[in-house]
């Protein structure tokens, strides 16, 4: 019997320290997650479990050095309770599952088969694959939302940045790409918010004038001979009023066609 009451103390005991020292790293690299993962109750459990195991402890009688291999048993089993719930934690899942319908839509790929991980007030999702560069970071928290964030690109998975977003509390972004992978910027574009009266700006050649603009709305203008012209939509071609007549123009990137004329 006191070999029973030794083996329950054991376990007892070493599932409240397990606990207890998950909380205590949890806290000193996440002071969010543990307040909102280990609270007052799940300490009050882990209390609880303690003094089980202590009474236990003490019932089974003095310590015979035979019985020290239990101690050990229960080290290992804490142990590998640990790693299993650690592993379960931190596996490839898909974060976007209970995203709403819209949002997945337009959702990345790579993040139905993604990793994450908590650190401080700070969320890490990357990509399973590893030969995909693409990441979001973001804050989480009692004061965050995600926002300010920041999401990384590989679109094709060749291992190269394609673009870099920064988005902040007030949901401003700016969208740096590089289209052709040479690692340097090649546009960059700037958005006023999500809301539909939000308005996005396009530098086309990183010299610091916008040359396309979107926004309130579907309104679209170019920049052209130093002046903002709004684009016209007309069989499937854009076109704007230049000097009187209508030209056709591309709007990516944008610049005016030359014509016959």
């Amino acid at each position: 019997m006191q070999r029973i009451y030794f083996i329950v103390g054991l376990l007892c005991t070493g599932f409240g320290l397990w606990i207890s020292f998950g909380a205590t790293i949890r806290y000193f690299v996440s002071p969010y997650e543990f307040f909102s993962t280990i609270n007052l109750a799940g300490l009050g459990v882990v209390g609880l479990v303690l003094a089980i195991g202590i009474f236990f402890w003490l019932k089974s009688g003095s310590l015979r050095s035979g019985k020290v291999a239990w101690f050990f048993v229960g080290v290992v089993i804490s142990w590998m309770a640990w790693t299993i719930s650690n592993t379960v934690a931190y596996r490839a899942k898909d974060y976007t599952k209970k995203w709403p319908t819209h949002e997945r839509e337009i959702a990345p790929a790579w993040m139905s088969n993604a990793k994450g991980r908590q650190l401080g007030n700070y969320r890490w999702i990357a990509p399973a694959d590893s030969s995909n560069v693409s990441a979001q970071i973001g804050l989480y928290g009692p004061k965050f939302n995600g926002l300010p964030g920041f999401l990384i690109e590989d679109e094709n998975g060749d291992g190269s940045v394609d673009s870099i977003l920064v988005v902040d509390s007030a949901a401003r972004t700016f969208t740096f790409d590089d289209t052709n992978g040479d690692g340097a910027f090649d546009t960059y574009e700037y958005t006023t918010g999500f809301d539909p009266d939000s308005k996005s700006f396009r530098d086309d050649n990183m010299d610091g004038q916008y040359d396309f603009r979107l926004g309130p709305g579907r309104v679209m203008a170019v920049f052209i001979d130093s002046q903002w012209r709004d684009v016209v939509f007309k069989d499937g071609k854009s076109f704007v009023e230049l000097e009187g007549k209508v030209t056709p123009v591309e709007v990516l990137p944008a610049v005016k066609l030359m014509t016959k004329e």
